[in-house]
């Protein structure tokens, strides 16, 4: 659905911008609905192909489309990742759920935010995959803001399907946890 959408927007506005003589508005916002497209398109060809069905590939998948969402943007990005990834496999809900939730806390961070540096890190401890993504930004208070928008909701969500836990902390920015048990329905073995 969102990328038929996408299609036709993009063939309505360039309908319109072969109209008015390529106003150039006009062919940034073609290019942009492009690149989502593209991203879409992208996403779920990775997320149906069973040579990523190992949690290593989930989680360098994750981090480079983190690194691509803030690469044209003027926050700083930055990413560690614990080199002692279990090899547990994941089924493709799984993948999808973890890399939505992600993916919907760093476009949080990008938009409301006001940061100047984000760190993405992935550490492993006891069973578990812990998921930070600490900004350096205004905070933000979870409760307060848990009625307002669908983003919140479904990050509850998300982590709730994937048996995950959720910890929020303000210092100097806000650093949003997520604590996955890799014993969930969503790892095989």
């Amino acid at each position: 659905d969102e990328i038929g959408s996408g299609l036709t927007a993009v063939k309505l506005y360039a309908e319109h911008a072969s109209r008015s003589r390529s106003d150039v508005k006009e062919i940034q916002n073609i290019k942009v609905m492009i690149d989502e497209i593209s991203q879409k398109i992208n996403e779920i060809i990775w997320s149906t192909n069973s040579e990523n069905d190992h949690l290593e590939s989930l989680v360098y998948f994750i981090e480079d489309q983190v690194r691509q969402l803030f690469k044209h943007s003027k926050i700083q990005f930055e990413s560690e990742i614990d080199q002692n990834i279990p090899q547990n496999k994941i089924d493709n809900q799984g993948k999808r759920e973890c890399y939505l939730l992600i993916k919907e806390i760093a476009h949080n961070a990008l938009k409301h935010s006001k940061a100047s540096k984000i760190k993405l890190n992935f550490y492993f401890n006891g069973g578990d995959m812990i998921i930070t993504v600490k900004d350096n930004g205004i905070g933000f208070d979870f409760e307060q803001n848990s009625g307002k928008g669908m983003g919140l909701e479904n990050i509850r969500n998300r982590t709730e399907r994937i048996n995950g836990t959720i910890t929020i902390e303000q210092y100097k920015g806000t650093m949003i946890s997520v604590k996955i048990p890799l014993k969930a329905d969503f790892v095989i073995g």
